[in-house]
């Protein structure tokens, strides 16, 4: 694991860590035990999208998004090395709406 950048507020006593992880490490393991329902995760995911035409076709495409969740639950799969978190969107984007799981 390695910090990029650290900002630290002291008026709001908030700070945010950027992190990089690395592919066969415990970085997974140590990042489950920081996480604490409440927190505010940012990351890339991909999603399927269904996008219907005038024709009645249904398309389906796979669109990179990031995301801003506000974390409610999170496991730790230790064969795959793997977190998995359930959250609230904070952040709207196009496909997602604001407060969409």
């Amino acid at each position: 694991m390695r910090i990029i950048k650290k900002i630290i507020n002291f008026k709001t006593k908030t700070f945010s860590v950027v992190m990089l992880l690395e592919a066969n490490s415990d970085d997974a393991w140590n990042i489950y035990n920081l996480l604490s329902p409440g927190d505010l995760i940012y990351g890339t995911c991909h999603r399927k999208i269904a996008k219907e035409s005038l024709t009645g076709l249904v398309k389906n495409e796979r669109k990179k998004m990031n995301l801003l969740l506000k974390v409610e639950k999170f496991d730790y799969d230790p064969d795959t090395d793997l977190i998995r978190v359930l959250g609230i969107n904070s952040k709207e984007s196009p496909y997602i709406g604001l407060g969409a799981h």
